[in-house]
């Protein structure tokens, strides 16, 4: 995604068989962002969601692991609302991330691989 004008990113979280009550924060344009209005949980097997109004040109953004431990996580969908009725939607398949790593929310997923 080129560097484009972001007015709010919301997060949807599902996690899997491990999990850990940390508040979600993301790293938009490397400031960390603690996500506002927010419901549910991180911890094994939950569901969260939360939402920063951010209003400003996007260079980088990532989903920040969990203050310690890991999350094992089912289901990751983020929304990036760009206003006048303009929004990028990814979806990301299952994965792990652990304390102290990023995963890279901006560009969306690869396409899934079928053999034939």
């Amino acid at each position: 995604m080129a560097s484009t004008r972001i007015e709010n990113i919301r997060i949807e979280i599902i996690t899997g068989e491990r999990g850990h009550a940390s508040p979600v924060a993301i790293r938009f344009n490397d400031f960390d962002l603690s996500l506002n209005r927010i419901s549910g949980g991180t911890g094994a097997g939950e569901s969260y969601e939360g939402e920063f109004f951010v209003n400003s040109v996007v260079h980088s953004c990532a989903l920040v692991g969990p203050a310690e431990g890991g999350w094992d996580v089912k289901d990751l969908n983020v929304e990036f609302d760009h206003g006048d009725d303009h929004s990028a939607r990814h979806a990301y398949g299952a994965f792990s991330i652990e304390a102290g790593e990023e995963k890279d929310i901006l560009e969306p997923p690869p396409p899934p691989v079928f053999e034939v």
